[in-house]
């Protein structure tokens, strides 16, 4: 299958609180120092093989810290408009057996790994 994550910065307004920027990574390996090139894109991966991401939120402000609520799956390059999701976290739970936080020591960076799946339709 393919894994279609591209290197984007999205930023959020939060209600009472501005905006904050937050940029999601893959990396070829559990050492997170190489990150996958956009050249790389899609990345052809086998059910099962491990896949290392990475999380962050990106503000000069030492007082903040990242807090995963949700991640799902989709089916859809985009993210929207898919016919399926999956939830790997919901409300800051893992719901995904293979889904495993990495420690780092960085508040503002959440690491993890899970294996990949393919949606049953999609095989």
């Amino acid at each position: 299958k393919q894994w279609y994550q591209r290197r984007v910065a999205i930023t959020a307004g939060i209600k009472g609180a501005g905006s904050f920027t937050f940029v999601l990574d893959l990396y070829e390996s559990s050492n997170f120092t190489m990150k996958r090139d956009s050249s790389q894109y899609p990345v052809r991966l086998s059910v099962q093989d491990d896949i290392y991401l990475e999380v962050a939120l990106i503000s000069p402000d030492e007082n903040l810290s990242l807090q995963i609520a949700d991640i799902r799956a989709s089916d859809s390059p985009s993210g929207s408009g898919g016919s399926f999701a999956y939830s790997l976290v919901e409300n800051g739970c893992i719901v995904d057996s293979t889904f495993k936080y990495i420690e780092t020591n960085n508040l503002k960076k959440r690491r993890f790994t899970l294996k990949a799946f393919h949606f049953m339709s999609s095989q």
